[in-house]
């Protein structure tokens, strides 16, 4: 865990050279750049003013990534969350209504960010939010996404999937960079339940009828497999990086 947050502060750290000087403040309606004692108006700006959204993020962060970097070592009780959504919430007044989209970069996915046909069912039911900026459902399906991202994989989230006469959401559509070949990610994590396990097995059937197959092109979780953030590197390690 510490060298992942090690390889985090330090691609943060890069990031941060390049944004710009200052930061923002919100008088009444109207943005400011605030740099060596003097406000510059902004409003008009909407791309200074997400790159000065995006270093605040950065930069709570940062200050967390640090926190558990150092608490990891010493194994004290000084974790701080790391969660997008924790750390958006805590910043100062003048980010509060900016939109999300402010506070994250493109992380090579631009395959992923075009439009697509999404699982309209429930969207209320997202409230995880990525360190991309897209909501999910679950905990799990974060910490999977998450891996994604940190290592760069192009993802489309509960992306229909049309198998003969019926259409299907895999949790995650994923784009290999060598060769575009689509890998699925379902993560089963009700398992134990003996209605969800009946489901799981007719599903896990559909797609194998229709020659998308585990350990091939289709990419199967439970809840045991992502306990530890190196079994998710591992599994994405296994089914991507050979296939850039």
């Amino acid at each position: 865990m510490n060298k992942q947050y090690q390889q985090e502060i330090q691609e943060i750290q890069a990031e941060l050279k390049q944004l710009p000087k200052g930061y923002l403040v919100k008088r009444r309606s109207f943005y400011y750049c605030h740099d060596d004692g003097k406000d510059r108006g902004i409003t008009k700006d909407p791309q200074m003013i997400a790159q000065l959204a995006r270093k605040a993020y950065l930069k709570e962060r940062l200050k967390r990534l640090t926190i558990n970097a150092k608490a990891a070592m010493m194994f004290d009780k000084r974790y701080r969350e790391l969660s997008s959504a924790e750390i958006i919430r805590e910043l100062s007044n003048p980010y509060k209504d900016l939109p999300q989209s402010y506070f994250f970069r493109d992380f090579a996915n631009s395959w992923g960010r075009e439009d697509y046909e999404k699982n309209d069912f429930c969207p209320e039911d997202r409230h995880y939010l990525t360190n991309g900026g897209v909501l999910v459902r679950s905990k799990s399906e974060m910490l999977i996404a998450n891996a994604l991202e940190r290592k760069h994989i192009s993802y489309r989230y509960e992306a229909a999937l049309k198998l003969g006469e019926s259409v299907y959401y895999p949790d995650f559509t994923a784009k290999r960079h060598r060769g575009g070949k689509l890998i699925f990610w379902e993560h089963f994590g009700l398992l134990d339940r003996p209605d969800y396990a009946v489901k799981t097995a007719e599903k896990l059937n559909t797609y194998a009828k229709h020659h998308i197959f585990p350990g091939r092109d289709l990419i199967c979780t439970c809840e045991a497999d992502i306990e530890d953030s190196r079994k998710i590197d591992a599994i994405i390690d296994l089914y991507f990086t050979d296939g850039r």
